[in-house]
């Protein structure tokens, strides 16, 4: 009997606090990449016409607050129609972060390679790795 009491309890407090939780925002089914690290989150959606597939990146800076509200977000206009993002790493060095944007065509027009994105104050950036061929 106890135990079944103490059962039931649980089971409320649980239901409550599940409750209590609001539901997440619609989430764009695109979007297939979400790396974040300190106050930089890279965003990476996968887009698709009737015939071909690229990637989207955006680069935010956020708040070094709990809340992460979004302070700016600029679109990586360097990698366009004809790329795929496969990947993306973190690196440290002593000036702040350094992304590895692991990058391959979308339909077979280059090697796979990697761009390095170094996040600058705001939502600047600066690339290396990538040619108008690329």
């Amino acid at each position: 009997m106890k135990v079944s009491a103490l059962l039931a309890a649980c089971v409320l407090a649980s239901a409550r606090a599940l409750a209590a939780d609001p539901a997440p925002d619609a989430v764009d089914p695109a979007l297939a990449i979400v790396s974040t690290q300190a106050d930089t989150r890279i965003l990476v959606y996968h887009r698709c016409s009737s015939e071909h597939c690229w990637s989207e990146t955006y680069l935010q800076a956020l708040p070094d607050a709990p809340d992460k509200t979004v302070l700016c977000t600029t679109k990586v206009k360097e990698i366009f129609v004809g790329h795929s993002v496969d990947q993306v790493t973190w690196s440290f060095v002593s000036g702040g972060p350094s992304i590895s944007i692991h990058v391959s065509a979308s339909h077979g027009g280059f090697k796979p390679h990697v761009v390095t994105l170094t996040p600058l104050d705001g939502c600047r950036y600066t690339l290396s790795g990538v040619s108008a061929g690329s």
